[in-house]
């Protein structure tokens, strides 16, 4: 009885002391971003608006969810800009069938 009644007071005492996990570093609102300054993309226009942006040797796709009407009226679909942003990743983690993009918040964007 008594060695039940430790097993059960230590079981509860690791239960209740467990850190709850975090919110997740990703999406919009996370501390966690890479700084992309003066980069050429192009402008898509569409259901969901995206920025194709050459980042060093790759090609990187961001859609625009974090402030999306920031870009209204400052370029049209199919325009190639320049833009800096912070490129925040997504908060999905598994496998997909094709490539994720990407969440942008744009900070300024010109027509080049």
């Amino acid at each position: 009885m008594k060695t039940s009644l430790v097993v059960l007071t230590l079981t509860l005492s690791v239960l209740t002391c467990r850190q709850p996990s975090g919110p997740a570093d990703c999406d919009c609102q996370s501390t966690n971003y890479s700084l992309l300054t003066e980069k050429t993309g192009v402008y898509n226009k569409g259901g969901v608006s995206t920025i194709n942006a050459k980042t060093g040797q790759v090609d990187g796709f961001y859609t625009l969810s974090c402030n999306p009407d920031f870009i209204f009226g400052k370029t049209t679909d199919r325009d190639t800009i320049l833009l800096t942003g912070r490129a925040r990743s997504n908060c999905y983690k598994g496998e997909s069938l094709i490539a994720l993009t990407g969440l942008l918040e744009l900070i300024t964007v010109r027509k080049k």
